[in-house]
């Protein structure tokens, strides 16, 4: 009996501790992305341009995360009113998603 009950505190733990370390958009959003494109996601000037109700953000999830990893800057700088290009942010697929999902929220 106590084996069973042993066994079934560690699957309650590591249930609830995957679920605790599950990503959340909003946190990488505000940890990443907040500064240049606001909290709100309504552009910062001459930081970031407005992701709520952008265009891109609203089309296809792959090409969201594909810049998102990649960042966007020299030759490939969209928007030539904002002085940087936007920064690589290297995540794991999970985080990728997580936060396009949060930014498709907007």
């Amino acid at each position: 009996m106590k084996k069973i009950v042993g066994i079934v505190a560690v699957f309650v733990a590591l249930t609830w501790s995957g679920a605790a370390m599950a990503a959340d958009g909003a946190s990488i959003y505000a940890s990443k992305c907040a500064m240049c494109h606001g909290a709100e996601g309504k552009g910062v000037a001459m930081m970031g341009p407005a992701l709520a109700d952008n265009d891109f953000v609203k089309g296809e999830e792959g090409a969201i995360k594909e810049l998102l990893r990649a960042g966007r800057g020299g030759d490939d700088k969209k928007y030539p009113n904002f002085p940087m290009g936007m920064t690589a942010f290297p995540m794991s697929d999970e985080d990728l998603g997580a936060v396009v999902t949060y930014l498709k929220g907007l």
